[in-house]
Formats: structure tokens, sequence, C-alpha cells
């Protein structure tokens, strides 16, 4: 066995000593609980829709969230909750 095929075959690293492809395994996904009371901006939709699209991002938790600049610190996102 050469050095190559033992660290191939390591379990830290995901291998089964049987195949050479990474084992996968199953993960449920978590349940995301989105708190929207703490946001303390509030916006319309359509002043949502003006925000230049490379200054306002969805997070994965489904929070809206717009870049703002503060002379500490920079720049930095801000979460903000949409209304109709």
């Amino acid at each position: 066995m050469d050095i190559v095929n033992s660290i191939v075959t390591l379990p830290s690293l995901g291998m089964s000593k049987n195949s050479p492809t990474p084992v996968v395994e199953k993960v449920e996904e978590e349940e995301i609980v989105v708190n929207e009371d703490k946001l303390k901006h509030t916006i319309t939709k359509k002043e949502w829709s003006k925000i230049p699209k490379y200054n306002k991002h969805i997070g994965m938790d489904g929070i809206h969230y717009v870049m703002k600049y503060d002379d500490k610190i920079g720049t930095y996102l801000q979460g903000v909750k949409i209304e109709g």
C-alpha cells in the first residue's frame, strides 16, 4: 500500500475502504425560525423594488437585507421588514 491509497481511504475524510467515492450521509433539514419582530426598519414593496439589485439581499432565513454605510464600521446589511 502506498501513501496515496492510505490517505484516500481514511474514514475521517468521509471515504469507505471499498470505494474511492465519498460516502454521503443523509442529513435532515432543520426548521428555520424567522423572528421578524426584532426588525426595526420597515419599507414598502415599492421602495424595495426601487433599490438597485446589488444593494439588497434576501437571506436563507427569508429576511430581506439592504446594504447601508456607516463611517465607523463601513458597509453592513440592515435587516428590513417588507410591508404590502
